[in-house]
């Protein structure tokens, strides 16, 4: 019985561990997705806007200027399209911000500071984006550095989820066993 106990515990260690090592190796290729995607996303917008003022210079004869001035001239003829322009002009930066701290990132952190957007980002900004990196994702092997330092953690941290589970559950018989012997 000894014998079966350990195997079963050997079995669970192992298959936690690859698991985990499994589920963190995906963490630079969803980081890299994620950054292209932001960066696809930006591009368009940053197009969608340049569009729309290249159509109100035409319109009210703005002369070329940064987006501040730009801005500000059309405030004066047209107040709520320059609102819902300077709106997408705000939103195509923080876009930008996000992808230029992943892609700045060395490539070991590059998961880490997606991960980090993901979660402290305006939910609103990026949630199609990240929706649609989860939906088309294809889990991968990454054969890098990066791939190679998270699989060994993922085997670390399901190690230790293994062991803190079987040490539960032989606490749980212990106490079991020593409430029936009473």
């Amino acid at each position: 019985m000894q014998f079966l106990q350990r195997w079963l515990a050997d079995w669970l260690t192992l298959a936690l561990a690859l698991v985990c090592a499994l589920a963190a190796l995906q963490a630079p290729g969803l980081a890299h997705d994620y950054a292209a995607a932001l960066l696809q996303v930006s591009r368009e917008a940053r197009r969608d806007i340049e569009q729309r003022m290249v159509s109100a210079r035409q319109f009210y004869a703005i002369a070329p200027a940064d987006d501040a001035a730009f801005l500000e001239a059309l405030r004066k003829v047209e107040p709520s399209n320059a609102e819902t322009l300077a709106a997408a002009i705000d939103r195509a930066h923080r876009i930008e911000l996000a992808y230029g701290r992943i892609a700045d990132a060395r490539p070991l952190l590059q998961p880490i500071i997606a991960g980090w957007e993901v979660l402290s980002g305006p939910h609103d900004d990026t949630a199609g984006i990240r929706q649609t990196v989860l939906e088309t994702y294809h889990p991968e092997v990454s054969l890098t550095f990066a791939g190679a330092v998270y699989a060994l953690a993922g085997l670390a941290l399901g190690t230790l989820f293994a062991r803190a589970l079987l040490a539960l559950l032989r606490g749980g018989r212990e106490r079991a066993w020593a409430g029936s012997a009473r």
